[in-house]
């Protein structure tokens, strides 16, 4: 029964990281995969509170958020398996869906990070609560950027759309 389970989250942490409606790309899947780990009680819930507690430790620590998701990742790893042991859930024996399952999303969290990892690693990684140095010369350059059309385009094309829209019935509304 949980292998249905274990299907459906981890659909729904594939369809968070590469979302077929954003072209596939998305997010990195922490939050999805938290969720799905809080669903899979007991085995996967008490990981899933130890890394959540680790991400927080590291959050607070560091004030990087790609680092603490690692962080919470890797210890949500190691968690399941030495709980597993621990509590003779057998994870490399009859819960082995479970144990691949924990090993195959925590490299895909890792993976979708690659580029936090370097930024880190170059040390250029933002911190919460850092200002971005350079935002009003990003502002400024989306400004310049900003393709502005003149009103003699905008308005006929309002008008058009406004002439072309439907009238409905104020039942219909």
């Amino acid at each position: 029964v949980y292998l249905l389970w274990l299907a459906s989250g981890f659909a729904a942490v594939l369809g968070h990281m590469f979302c077929p409606f954003l072209h596939f790309k998305g997010g990195k899947g922490v939050a999805t995969s938290f969720g799905v780990t809080m669903g899979l009680y007991p085995y996967l819930t008490l990981p899933g509170l130890i890394g959540i507690t680790v991400w927080a430790i590291v959050l607070a620590a560091k004030r990087y958020v790609s680092l603490a998701s690692i962080a919470a990742a890797l210890a949500f790893a190691v968690a399941y398996i030495g709980i597993g042991l621990r509590c003779d859930w057998h994870p490399f024996g009859q819960q082995w869906p479970l144990l691949a399952f924990t090993l195959v999303v925590v490299a895909f969290l890792i993976l979708r990070h690659r580029a936090n990892i370097a930024r880190l690693l170059a040390g250029t990684e933002h911190r919460i609560g850092q200002k971005k140095q350079d935002d009003s010369a990003a502002e400024a350059d989306a400004a310049a950027q900003a393709v502005t059309l003149p009103p003699v385009v905008v308005e006929p094309i309002a008008a058009r759309i406004v002439e072309s829209a439907p009238v409905l019935p104020y039942y219909a509304i």
